[in-house]
C-alpha cells in the first residue's frame, strides 16, 4: 500500500501500532507479542460481556448496551486492520475446527443472549431479575422488550447461519486451491 492509497484511519492506525518499530524485536518476539495481544482481546472482551450479563440481570439497561459495545470494539478493530493489510479473519477463522473456537463462541452466544433477555425483562416487568438496584423508569413500552428479544433471536440465527455459509465457503475455496496430488 503506498502512501497515497493510505486514507487518514490508516494514518491513524500505523501511528497507533507503530509496525516498524524495534519495539516488536525480531519474528519470535513480534509472533509471541501478537499472541499475547489476542489474549489480552479475548480476556477484555469476555469481561465486558460477562459485566455486560451481569449488570442486565440487575435491571440496567444502559450499562450492558455500552458493555457490549466496549466487548466488540477489539475485535472489529483487529479484521478491519487486518482486511487493509490483505488478511481475511473469517477465512482463518473458517480453517480452525468447531471444536476449537466452539466453546468461545458458546461463552459469547449465551452472554449476549442472556443480556438480551435480561434487558427484555426489566423493560417488561420494571424490575430486573436479580433483586438489589432499584430500576430507573424509562418510560419504554413492555412491547419494546418483545421486539428486543425477536430482534436478538432473529439476528443470533441469521449470524449463526452467516458463519456457517462462510465456513463452508472458506473451506470449498481451500480445498479447490489446494494442490492436487498425483
Amino acid at each position: 500500500m503506498n502512501a497515497q492509497q493510505q486514507d487518514s484511519w490508516d494514518k491513524l492506525a500505523a501511528a497507533v501500532v507503530q509496525p516498524d518499530s524495534p519495539a516488536y524485536g525480531d519474528e519470535r518476539e513480534r509472533a509471541i507479542l501478537t499472541e499475547a495481544a489476542t489474549l489480552a482481546m479475548q480476556v477484555g472482551s469476555y469481561l465486558c460481556f460477562a459485566g455486560a450479563l451481569l449488570t442486565a440481570l440487575f435491571g440496567n439497561i444502559l450499562a450492558p448496551a455500552v458493555l457490549i459495545l466496549a466487548g466488540t470494539v477489539p475485535s472489529y478493530s483487529m479484521m478491519w486492520y487486518a482486511s487493509r493489510r490483505g488478511v481475511d479473519a473469517h477465512a482463518l477463522a473458517a480453517r480452525a475446527p468447531m471444536r476449537s473456537i466452539g466453546g468461545a463462541m458458546a461463552l459469547v452466544t449465551l452472554s449476549l443472549v442472556g443480556s438480551a433477555a435480561a434487558i427484555a425483562f426489566t423493560i417488561w416487568q420494571g424490575e430486573g431479575i436479580l433483586p438489589g438496584l432499584p430500576f430507573a423508569d424509562i418510560g419504554l413500552s413492555p412491547y419494546v422488550g418483545v421486539g428486543m428479544a425477536v430482534g436478538t433471536v432473529l439476528g443470533l440465527t441469521l449470524a449463526i447461519l452467516g458463519l456457517a455459509k462462510d465456513r463452508r465457503s472458506a473451506r470449498e475455496r481451500d480445498s479447490a486451491e489446494a494442490p492436487d496430488e498425483e
